[in-house]
């Protein structure tokens, strides 16, 4: 069977079918056991998945029903899913960071007959609220834990009880496929809730495999391609824009849930392109210079001398210019004494890397474009099958999000809010026709509720959210990621919240990475220093004024930052201040630390 017969296929489920039937000997995935990476292969993996969807169904999982997976990233994530499609039903992802109170809203919200969980911590949230979940019909587990209260099974007993059903029911797995339709919905992913409960986006077959498609086209990822799977499958950007693309291009995943150990399995595992949010770039950006920054000043001048050389010739490729002679010796030079070294802490073997869910700031950008490794800013959200924008190595533009992809249309609506029409656009919000008919317009359009502006080449440049922008007491209109991004550059600073909606002038909230303070307490000066006092630290103090007028400097006035606060602890999840995809909930913020801003405004 040729790709183009694979690819041909109008859903998920007959995609999988297909790419096992082309592609049986070819690994789909790694993962580890006992300090090892064991590989599994198409052909086994369509077995599991296959076992798996008729487990299910023996059990009475009924055709078209929805299961919520509550857990890591790992392959039993994956097959699970391919599982429920293949019934002609979904899966509904549970971020792992979910209280039980989270959970139980998405496993009644979406009406799942089957709890899949990965393990006993997951588990014990599950059981805690079954009286509040009545509509489950059983659990399931990936490893380890028990429960009494309804039936409970492990995974592998669904996986045994699957193949027996297929003996006596020869052909059932391939029927059930065969039934699945286009437009079935093939996956819930639930919004991340930063202004209310989060709603359960529902994304067809269709919508799904025009996603895979298109980052294909617009990336080279195909056959031989790999990639590491490690941000959360609740998430559409692991769930539909690298894992379904995997299957659309017989490419290979190396699933990590552990997300600290990413540099080392990059290392070792060298896959082929990284889709990642900016902050992994951010902190690997960070990580390098430090780096830099510990060595002798003859070291640094040469590392900076390299990512000068490395950014002309990068320049000269995105004008077609040629390199004259002098800039191909220097660019040579630096390539073997710097650049690659570079490359080969990320594997060496990477084609690109793609960024997305959030804005990046364009130094990290130009900074690994230059070292070789291009880096394609991609713009997309879950109601968009994660993507609509996307940057390519021969259609490129810094500091924009790319132009549409094929099959998706764009347009920048009065307001200034970005508007997008295509193939890729959502069926809905499961059970809310009122936020579906807000979401989308009568002409189809879909109102991001981000502000962006075209250019005339179609590049889209992101400048914020609607509901982020703030009118000042001077009628000013201000858009404050640029200057969190700007101020943010400094690695000693982990979030930045700028306020001022209704105020003469604006302020902002700061606060400190710990990792970086934990750093400076391993040095000689700091040693005997607590967090606390690193906090108040002349240096560390001085670092963020000198963040602070930097970004000043690059703004129009009214743009500038008159006062800021160094809170004493990050945003984070636990207290409400986070969505689980690390998204900053700024009501929120503004109400939990409201006495340190009207205190900036004394």
């Amino acid at each position: 069977m040729s790709e183009a017969t694979v690819q041909a296929a109008v859903t998920l489920s007959d995609l999988f079918l297909r790419r096992v039937a082309a592609t049986p000997d070819l690994v789909a995935y790694e993962y580890e056991r006992d300090g090892r990476w064991v590989p599994v292969t198409y052909g086994e993996y369509g077995g599991l998945v296959r076992d798996a969807a008729l487990g299910f169904l023996s059990l009475g999982m009924p055709r078209g029903g929805r299961m919520a997976v509550w857990g890591d990233t790992m392959a039993e994530w994956s097959i699970t899913d391919l599982a429920a499609m293949a019934l002609g039903g979904s899966a509904a992802g549970i971020y792992q960071t979910c209280t039980p109170e989270q959970g139980a809203y998405i496993i009644n919200d979406c009406d799942a007959r089957v709890v899949v969980v990965d393990g006993p911590e997951q588990l014990e949230k599950a059981l805690s609220i079954c009286e509040e979940t009545p509509g489950v019909d059983f659990y399931v587990t990936w490893g380890g834990g028990a429960g009494d209260a309804k039936q409970f099974f492990s995974f592998e007993e669904v996986l045994a009880e699957g193949r027996a059903y297929g003996e006596t029911h020869p052909g059932a797995y391939e029927a059930s496929v065969a039934e699945v339709g286009a437009e079935t919905t093939a996956t819930l992913v639930y919004t991340s809730g930063t202004t209310g409960p989060p709603k359960g986006a529902m994304l067809s077959h269709r919508n799904c495999l025009f996603c895979a498609k298109a980052v294909c086209a617009r990336t080279g990822f195909g056959l031989g391609s790999s990639n590491i799977a490690f941000l959360p499958m609740s998430h559409v950007a692991e769930h539909v824009v690298s894992f379904y693309t995997r299957l659309y291009s017989g490419g290979l995943a190396y699933f990590m849930p552990d997300m600290t150990r990413f540099a080392e399995v990059a290392r070792t595992k060298a896959p082929t392109a990284i889709m990642a949010v900016p902050r992994l770039y951010e902190k690997a950006y960070a990580a390098i210079l430090a780096k830099r920054n510990s060595g002798s000043g003859l070291k640094a001048a040469l590392f900076d001398w390299a990512v000068k050389q490395g950014d002309c010739a990068w320049k000269c490729a995105q004008t077609d210019e040629p390199l004259g002679l002098g800039l191909r010796i220097r660019h040579a030079v630096a390539d073997r004494l710097v650049l690659a070294k570079i490359r080969r802490a990320f594997g060496g073997n990477l084609n690109f890397l793609g960024s997305g869910a959030a804005p990046i700031s364009t130094e990290i950008v130009s900074f690994f474009n230059a070292v070789g490794i291009p880096l394609l800013e991609a713009y997309g959200m879950t109601e968009s099958s994660g993507i609509s924008h996307i940057n390519a190595i021969d259609l490129y533009r810094l500091g924009t999000v790319g132009t549409a992809i094929d099959g998706y249309e764009c347009r920048i609506a009065g307001d200034g809010e970005i508007l997008v029409r295509g193939d890729g656009v959502f069926q809905g919000y499961l059970n809310k026709p009122e936020a579906t008919a807000e979401a989308i317009d009568a002409e189809g359009w879909l109102h991001t509720g981000d502000i962006g502006e075209v250019d005339a080449n179609g590049f889209l440049r992101i400048t914020d959210r609607k509901k982020n922008l703030i009118v000042t007491a001077g009628g000013k209109n201000v858009a404050p990621a640029n200057i969190e991004l700007l101020v943010g550059r400094e690695p000693l600073i982990s979030q930045v919240v700028v306020i001022g909606d209704k105020r003469k002038y604006l302020s902002a909230l700061i606060t400190l990475s710990r990792d970086e303070l934990e750093k400076l307490q391993h040095t000689d000066a700091y040693r005997s220093m607590s967090i606390g006092e690193l906090m108040r630290d002349d240096f560390v103090t001085g670092r963020v004024r000198e963040a602070v007028d930097g970004a000043n400097a690059a703004l129009a006035r009214y743009e500038r930052i008159k006062r800021y606060t160094i809170l004493d602890r990050e945003f984070s999840i636990e207290e409400g201040e986070m969505t689980p995809t690390m998204k900053l909930k700024r009501k929120v913020v503004e109400n939990t630390f409201e006495a340190e801003i009207e205190a900036l405004y004394d």
